[in-house]
């Protein structure tokens, strides 16, 4: 019988030694190495591909629960 593994099925302790991006180490030794203005901003709205029909899934569970809504009005 042979065993198949993967990198999830494994236990490793480790921690980053250096970081490489586009060809340029930009940290090593505890140090960030790189220069005010390198990096590029990428806008994007927070979390959104975590959160993907979330709100869906949230209307049906409540719907699902047929409890009345108490509505009262602000003073």
């Amino acid at each position: 019988m042979s065993s198949m593994l993967n990198d999830f099925d494994m236990v490793s302790q480790g921690k980053v030694e250096v970081t490489i991006v586009g060809g340029r180490v930009v940290w090593q030794d505890g140090e960030l190495k790189v220069a005010p203005g390198s990096g590029k901003y990428i806008e994007m709205p927070p979390f959104s591909y975590l959160f993907n029909g979330i709100d869906k899934a949230d209307a049906k569970y409540l719907s699902s629960l047929q409890a009345p809504v108490m509505r009262f009005s602000a003073s």
